[in-house]
């Protein structure tokens, strides 16, 4: 299970006691809200327990998913005006309503507006950037909140209380180390604590990736997804420190958010699947020449896919993927291991090993396989489980 989701503070732990007594005043006084301020900072996670604690039911609406003005017209518009299921408060929750802006949108904001206006509904938005010109309209109807990011200290004091619960031994210029990292983003802090906390309870920063990597990669993807130059696509990812297959999944997470013609995202998404049928040559031939062709698909060929350039404001995120893929390899790490050891003494691949060592399982854990594999006490364990 992730740390962000197991570990959702209370309202009174979210940092941000003021701003929220601010938020609960206004929609008293039926006001709509607009939140502002950079991902992780608890913009969300406060509207979803204010809801929680003072028994309003919430609607959350993801409002760049729902770009022109006949869905927010007919999504957000009925939800104004219908009345709680069960008779109570209703609060619509309306994220990221700087994914409307765009000539593309065609009349989202605009309509969006107009519902606020004639509306008595509770009502709060949240957006990272709060100056821009398109919602410049919608700024005038709400009452403005930001949310700074977090600090140093107030991040590592949430990273200690998790570490000291989930047993890590770490050490206080560690979570230090983590929470400056973070850039005040509480969430990615706790996922960084996940992903750096090792099967013995270690916290370990051998391998963490400073959070500059993030700004990088967000320069590469502005230049592949705003730029239809082959030559400066194609080198946008040269020097990123960051894995490629790491780099793909950061395009195509965010290809269909920047791409909203279903002719480019088709085009797009074409040039990735054939971008994914090189790494998978690459893996099995062991022919690393390929990683020319992976590389210029899903930089130079993604960039091309599209027709024209959008103006959309550049919004980019980490896909959770990456995170449920590293938990998906710590649950296997043991199994691994023990598949590697029964390759050495059976002749046979480790992808083998692992596909058919539960059906002798049960032979494993005798004395004298376990002494001869060398099995340790964690393997026997989960053997026996």
């Amino acid at each position: 299970m992730m740390w962000t989701d197991k570990y959702i503070p209370e309202l009174k732990e979210i940092p941000h006691q003021r701003e929220i007594d601010l938020i609960i005043q206004y929609l008293k006084e039926k006001i709509p809200v607009l939140l502002y301020g950079p991902t992780g900072v608890g913009k969300t996670t406060s509207i979803i327990k204010i809801a929680k604690d003072h028994n309003y039911e919430l609607l959350e609406i993801n409002a760049s998913d729902k770009r022109n003005k006949s869905e927010i017209e007919t999504l957000i518009g009925n939800a104004t005006q219908q009345l709680s299921l069960f008779g109570g408060k209703k609060l619509i929750l309306l994220d990221e309503i700087d994914g409307l802006s765009g000539t593309q949108d065609k009349g989202g904001i605009a309509a969006l507006t107009k519902i606020i206006s004639k509306t008595k509904a509770h009502i709060v938005m949240t957006c990272n950037e709060i100056e821009n010109d398109k919602i410049k309209s919608l700024k005038k109807k709400c009452k403005i909140i930001e949310f700074k990011p977090n600090t140093t200290q107030e991040i590592s004091l949430i990273l200690k209380e998790i570490a000291k619960k989930e047993n890590i031994t770490f050490k206080d210029s560690e979570i230090s180390s983590l929470a400056r990292r973070s850039n005040g983003d509480i969430r990615g802090a706790i996922i960084d604590l996940q992903v750096n906390s090792t099967l013995e309870n270690n916290l370990d920063l051998t391998d963490l990736s400073n959070r500059e990597n993030k700004g990088e990669i967000i320069n590469a993807l502005t230049l592949i997804f705003k730029s239809k130059d082959f030559n400066t696509t194609s080198q946008s990812l040269t020097n990123i420190d960051l894995d490629p297959n790491e780099c793909f999944l950061w395009i195509e997470y965010n290809l269909p958010k920047e791409y909203t013609k279903t002719e480019d995202i088709y085009q797009g998404i074409k040039k990735l699947s054939k971008a994914d049928i090189f790494k998978s040559r690459i893996i099995r031939r062991q022919y690393f020449r390929f990683l020319i062709y992976q590389s210029i698909l899903m930089t130079a060929g993604v960039a091309l896919a599209k027709k024209e350039k959008y103006s959309l404001k550049p919004s980019y995120k980490k896909t959770s993927r990456l995170l449920k893929i590293w938990m998906a390899n710590q649950r296997n790490h043991k199994k691994k291991l023990i598949a590697e050891k029964i390759s050495i003494h059976t002749h046979c691949s480790i992808n083998h090993a692992i596909k058919t060592y539960p059906h002798y399982k049960k032979f494993l854990v005798k004395k004298s396989i376990i002494k001869q594999l060398d099995l340790s006490d964690d393997e026997i364990e989960y053997l026996n489980k």
